[in-house]
C-alpha cells in the first residue's frame, strides 16, 4: 500500500476545500474520526482521509469494503446551508460527484439516486451525509484500482473502480477533482438549490425512464423512475398511472426491476 501523498494532492487542489487535509494511514470510519476533528474546531472544507477503514460504512449501516490504498476514502466538514435546500445536500453532493468523474474521462458515470455513483449498472462510488451539531459530514468513497479478482463474492459484477473503467487517475487527482466540484456546485446550490442544475440532473440519472422496484422495508413499490424531484424526492410512476414521491429515507434499496 502507498500513502496518500498529501504534497501532490496539494498541488493539485482547486479550491479551498482540502486546504485542511487530516490524513491516516487507518480508521475506523472517517465519518467519526471528522465528527471528532469538528468538535476539536475543524471548519469548513476541512478533509480527513483514511488509505484503510476498518468500520466504513454507508447508508442503512452497510459496510464499504476497500483494500488498503485500493479506494479514496474521506470525509468532508460543510457548514450547514440554508435551511431551504438542506434536505437535498446528499443529491447535489452525488451530482458533483459525477460531474467530477467525468471531468476525468468516466463519461457515462451517472447518478442513481439519492448516493450511488455508476458506471454501467456498477457501482463507482457512494456517498454518506450526516448531521453533525449545526454542520454536515460529507463522506465519500470511490473504488480507485481494484481489479475485478480484487472484488469478494458479494461485489463482484456489482462493483467497479476507476481503473477497471479505463480512468488511471492517482488518489490525489481524483480528490481534487472532486473537492474542486463539490466547491463549485455547492455554492450554486445553496443560492438556488438542484434548480440549479436540472438539467445535469437529468442528463445523469441512471434510472430515469426505467422500471425499478424500492423497497421500503416492509413494503415494496415497482413503477417507473420519472425522475429526481427538486425537493430531492424520487418521483416514481405507479402502474396505476399515478405518481409517487419517495424521500432518500424512505428508500432502503432502489435497483431496476
Amino acid at each position: 500500500m502507498s500513502a496518500f501523498n498529501a504534497v501532490a494532492f496539494q498541488s493539485a487542489r482547486r479550491g479551498a476545500f482540502g486546504a485542511d487535509l487530516r490524513c491516516h494511514a487507518s480508521l475506523g470510519s472517517t465519518q467519526d474520526s471528522a465528527r471528532e476533528a469538528l468538535r476539536a474546531g475543524a471548519g469548513h472544507g476541512s478533509v480527513v482521509l483514511a488509505d484503510e477503514q476498518s468500520a466504513g460504512r454507508g447508508r442503512w449501516g452497510r459496510g464499504w469494503q476497500a483494500a488498503p490504498g485500493a479506494g479514496l476514502l474521506f470525509t468532508v466538514v460543510l457548514d450547514a446551508p440554508p435551511a431551504a435546500v438542506q434536505a437535498t445536500l446528499p443529491v447535489a453532493l452525488g451530482l458533483a460527484s459525477v460531474l467530477a468523474l467525468r471531468g476525468l474521462g468516466l463519461s457515462e458515470a451517472a447518478l442513481k439516486w439519492p448516493n450511488d455513483l455508476w458506471w454501467h449498472e456498477r457501482k463507482a462510488g457512494g456517498l454518506l451525509v450526516e448531521q453533525a451539531g449545526t454542520c454536515f459530514l460529507a463522506g465519500c468513497g470511490v473504488n480507485i484500482s481494484q481489479g475485478e479478482t480484487d472484488w469478494p463474492d458479494g461485489l463482484r459484477g456489482q462493483a467497479v473502480s476507476l481503473r477497471q473503467a479505463g480512468v488511471k487517475a492517482s488518489r490525489e487527482a481524483v480528490l481534487a477533482a472532486l473537492l474542486g466540484t463539490w466547491e463549485q456546485v455547492l455554492a450554486a446550490w445553496s443560492r438556488a438549490g438542484l434548480a440549479a442544475y436540472a438539467a445535469e440532473l437529468e442528463s445523469m440519472d441512471a434510472l430515469l425512464g426505467r422500471d425499478c422496484r424500492v423497497s421500503l422495508g416492509k413494503e415494496t413499490l415497482r413503477g417507473r423512475v420519472l425522475g429526481v424531484a427538486m425537493d430531492g424526492s424520487l418521483r416514481l410512476a405507479l402502474p396505476g398511472g399515478e405518481e409517487c414521491r419517495l424521500a432518500a429515507a424512505q428508500a432502503m434499496d432502489l435497483r431496476p426491476a
